[in-house]
């Protein structure tokens, strides 16, 4: 099996390419066997963002990785070009598939008001649809598009929409009442994706698995937290050649490359 790292794949696999067209490769290469994806292991038991950061506070690394941070808000933007779906299946998960597994796992009296609930949902996004098309929907407002006459319709939809809200949200304080802890982080992970034909892999699990993999790659405070803390502050521009990146980061990119790889190997591509 190649290395994980998408980097190095890319360049070993775009060698074999060009030599194959170039009609030098060996015969004793298997074209395909050359080509993703490949058969990486997935890891199955992921640690959560509060025992990682437990383990040692890695600097630099927990604000770049989590709550929006700069390498997740720019650096990890790739992820988002796969879903949730393991490669191997036939379908996407979408969101309705994950909200119906959802359901049935409900007692009675909590499927009937999460059913309501999704229905409202529904109405939500059929007004915003129609009020997007017709040009009297928030994004109107917000670009500055929303015409004298289209007023009034903007009006209704806002009275519309605040009924809505107020529905669902004393539906939501029912559920939690008779949910367990794990059933309402279920219930807003899965909020608002009754439309997602294709759910995006969970950047907060790739956030975490980079972060596994800086520890395990060897980064400690004990031989890096000097040279990052002292030699790497952002005093000139991102963007400049005199920047001097963290050591930290440096293992952020080999755990992001590894990363990808897996993904690549594991789970449908958007």
């Amino acid at each position: 099996m190649p290395t994980e790292n998408i980097m190095i794949r890319e360049y070993a696999t775009l060698i074999i390419e060009y030599a194959n067209s170039q009609n030098a490769l060996s015969t004793d290469i298997i074209l395909e066997d050359c080509r993703p994806p490949f058969n990486s292991k997935w890891p199955y038991d992921i640690f959560t963002k509060e025992e990682l950061l437990s383990r040692e506070e890695i600097y630099g690394l927990s604000y770049s990785l989590y709550d929006f941070g700069d390498f997740q808000k720019y650096s990890m933007r790739c992820v988002e070009n796969w879903s949730n779906t393991p490669i191997d299946d036939e379908d996407f998960i979408s969101g309705t598939t994950l909200q119906e597994n959802f359901l049935y796992e409900l007692n009675e009296q909590a499927q009937e008001l999460y059913e309501e609930y999704i229905e409202l949902d529904n109405q939500e996004s059929i007004l915003y649809d129609e009020a997007l098309e017709k040009d009297y929907s928030p994004l109107d407002i917000f670009i500055g598009n929303l015409k004298e006459e289209n007023k009034k319709l903007y009006d209704e939809y806002s009275q519309n929409e605040i009924k809505i809200d107020k529905k669902k949200e004393a539906i939501k304080n029912q559920l939690f009442t008779m949910f367990s802890k794990e059933e309402k982080l279920k219930f807003e992970e899965l909020d608002h994706l009754y439309n997602e034909k294709h759910i995006q892999f969970d950047i907060d699990i790739a956030a975490r698995l980079v972060h596994e993999k800086v520890i395990e790659l060897g980064w400690t405070n004990k031989y890096f937290k000097s040279f990052d803390s002292t030699y790497s502050h952002d005093t000139v521009s991102r963007y400049s050649d005199k920047r001097i990146e963290r050591i930290g980061k440096k293992y952020q990119w080999i755990a992001l490359y590894e990363l990808l790889a897996k993904l690549s190997d594991n789970f449908k591509r958007k």
